[in-house]
């Protein structure tokens, strides 16, 4: 994929199916909303044509995250010092895997949060910079 078809594959993440920002939606996985991880896996099985496997009790909020990183990064992840297009952008809360968005670029990624419709920002932000726990890429 060259570097301006992957930002044409981004912008249905940020533009909607129907002209409106992808919007947070707690729980979910799917075009009429979803939250961090679910834009993950909507993201991996649109543009990469892989299934990853749901949380546990299917979608959940940051709680369950943090558990299923642990488990999956293990299983099928790498962590890179530099990202590249698909690659994950992890960040901390609380101390565990709470946050995660799809790296886009070596800079900017792809992601959502609760009260905010799917973007495209820097991985390392200033809201984020004491957040950041790495990149890791899908070896799976």
């Amino acid at each position: 994929m060259t570097d301006p078809d992957k930002y044409l594959a981004v912008r249905k993440y940020i533009e909607g199916r129907d002209g409106r920002g992808l919007p947070y939606k707690p729980r979910a996985c799917g075009w009429d909303g979803c939250n961090c991880f679910g834009l993950v896996r909507l993201f991996y099985k649109t543009e990469r044509g892989i299934l990853l496997p749901a949380l546990e009790g299917e979608e959940t909020d940051a709680g369950n995250i943090a558990g299923w990183f642990g488990r999956e990064i293990a299983r099928a992840w790498e962590p890179v010092a530099t990202a590249e297009w698909s690659d994950c952008a992890v960040f901390n809360r609380g101390g565990d895997h709470r946050h995660v968005g799809i790296m886009i670029d070596a800079v900017h990624m792809l992601h959502i949060e609760k009260g905010a419709d799917a973007c495209f920002e820097a991985a390392r932000g200033m809201s984020r910079k004491n957040q950041f726990a790495g990149f890791y890429r899908y070896a799976g």
